[in-house]
């Protein structure tokens, strides 16, 4: 019985607060529509002016895990570096406080003018040191890795992948014609750019299995290593680079039907920034990709360091099917409403909301980035609010309809004109105020319903130690929800990634693959040795 009164004074109370607002609604609906447009707009305009350089594409920025142990001591030690006085001024301090300093450079000046001492170690017989201009031959070079060419320079070089469908494949003439083009398209590449030679090619030829050895040795080498005794010459530099570099490796005996994958180890440097020489890389793997896209032969990883860049760029471009999308929804609502007005109203506040919600991403809740991942909430605001919009739309034409005919038989009292007209007008007015009370009366708890129930699934993100997923006041739940299925009916054997830590584009794509594949491969890393950086941070424990 409580529940059943308590329930008749929400319903009541409810109903008079509908009422009251349709009333407002009439009285003051431009002053209401240019109020709520102009605030947002300022919002929006004030936010994005002081905020804008909370806008990130850096995919790695915000998937790092916060309020842990281990990530409070990294947090610590990033902000510290990037406070931290660097070498010339830690140099220039020392300088000023260091009493030996003023003698030196009073040294340096009394005695700085004699000339200095040159020894001619030529003349003693010493040869000097070989260097690149040393290297008359791909062997040569091959021979030279490890002594004037260090191995660590291998980490900086950039590298392609192959993968041939056969062992017997492998070791015919046309494949090895077809390796043996790769430095041409390299050089090609470079000629056509803008730009220096010098800056990019570093040695004068790839670590290419065609430069090693003829074809019939280096299989019968591959074989013989891959026994469980194999020879001296398999512990040989040349034999060692071929084994961990350039053949990928085998758990068991090869067979002659078995698909292989030679690496290729060019004689460029990677990018330095994956942004400053990003057109020069892409276009080398599109004439790489182009050259060996059939056949026995085909390139299925690279590594360039300017898989970043592309992504941002494919981002950007997606960006761009964002807002296609964007304006055929809006196209969709102009003939669904008939109405240049209305379809104005909703596409202006769909655009509007996009600017509060980072208003309130950036000023109220001070997040200092905003990721791409953000990006999602123009596809999901434009689907929520155009749903939102039709359902209001129809319930109001649809008790428009109904009042219309009721009007229609309603009789007409009176014969003065005037009169007549001031009560039709009146009657049409008590019939808009009408349609919108009860128009809101269905429309708007379905409205608040589905809304609501999307933003408490995606809300529940914020008890995750997750930057990315914390932020992200956007419902992904729906679509995880949906792809989730699709997986388990349709695609059950998608695999996940499972050495690449951080997987940007398709799983096919070259830099993906490589990224994924090679550490399982090939052993680029050989003769290296492993280093580790130690930080160390000292400070005081604030006590009260």
């Amino acid at each position: 019985m409580f529940y059943h009164v308590l329930r008749m004074k929400l319903a009541t109370n409810v109903a008079i607060l509908r009422e009251k607002y349709v009333s407002f609604l009439l009285r003051f609906s431009c002053a209401l529509v240019v109020t709520i447009f102009v605030f947002a707009i300022a919002l929006s305009g004030f936010s994005i002016w002081y905020y804008k350089e909370a806008f990130t594409l850096d995919p790695r920025i915000g998937f790092e895990t916060r309020g842990t142990t281990l990530s409070n001591q990294r947090l610590a030690i990033e902000n510290l570096l990037q406070v931290a006085a660097t070498a010339s001024e830690l140099v220039s301090l020392r300088m000023k406080r260091s009493p030996l300093t003023a003698d030196a450079d009073k040294y340096g000046e009394e005695y700085g003018n004699y000339s200095d001492i040159v020894v001619a170690y030529d003349e003693y017989g010493v040869d000097p040191d070989p260097t690149l201009d040393d290297i008359h031959g791909a062997c040569d070079q091959y021979f030279a890795l490890g002594t004037f060419i260090p191995y660590n320079y291998m980490e900086y070089l950039a590298k392609v992948v192959f993968r041939v469908t056969s062992f017997d494949n492998l070791f015919t003439m046309k494949t090895m014609r077809r390796l043996c083009h790769l430095d041409t398209i390299v050089d090609q590449t470079l000629a056509s750019s803008s730009l220096l030679k010098n800056t990019i090619k570093k040695l004068p030829y790839s670590f290419n299995l065609p430069y090693y050895t003829i074809i019939q040795i280096f299989r019968t080498m591959v074989t013989r290593c891959a026994a469980e005794n194999p020879p001296s010459q398999c512990s040989s530099s040349i034999a060692r680079q071929l084994t961990n570099m350039i053949f990928s490796k085998h758990k068991r005996p090869i067979l002659a039907s078995d698909t292989v994958y030679i690496a290729a180890v060019l004689p460029i440097i990677v990018s330095s920034d994956g942004s400053q020489d990003f057109d020069f890389y892409d276009a080398l793997l599109k004439k790489l990709q182009q050259y060996y896209r059939r056949g026995d032969l085909v390139l299925v990883g690279a590594s360039f360091n300017v898989k970043q860049s592309l992504f941002k760029r494919l981002v950007l471009s997606d960006v761009l099917l964002g807002i296609l999308a964007v304006l055929l929804v809006v196209l969709v609502i102009l003939l669904y409403s008939n109405s240049l007005l209305f379809t104005l109203i909703i596409s202006t506040a769909l655009v509007l909301s996009v600017g509060v919600s980072f208003s309130v991403y950036t000023v109220i809740f001070r997040v200092t980035f905003f990721p791409f991942l953000n990006l999602l909430a123009i596809v999901l605001i434009v689907a929520v609010g155009a749903d939102d919009a039709f359902l209001f739309l129809y319930q109001f034409r649809k008790h428009k309809q109904e009042m219309k005919a009721a009007l229609l038989f309603m009789p007409r009292r009176g014969d003065d004109e005037a009169t007549s007209d001031d009560k039709t007008q009146q009657r049409r007015r008590e019939c808009l105020r009408r349609c919108l009370n009860e128009a809101l009366s269905h429309a708007a708890i379905a409205m608040l319903v589905t809304s609501a129930t999307t933003a408490v699934a995606f809300y529940a993100n914020l008890a995750s130690k997750i930057v990315v997923l914390r932020w992200l006041f956007i419902p992904l739940s729906l679509v995880a929800f949906a792809i989730s299925i699709y997986a388990i009916v349709n695609k059950p054997g998608i695999r996940l990634p499972e050495r690449n830590s951080m997987q940007l584009l398709r799983s096919n794509q070259a830099y993906e693959w490589f990224d994924e594949n090679s550490a399982a491969l090939f052993d680029f890393s050989m003769g290296q040795k492993l280093k580790m950086n130690l930080l160390a941070v000292w400070g005081i424990q604030p006590t009260t």
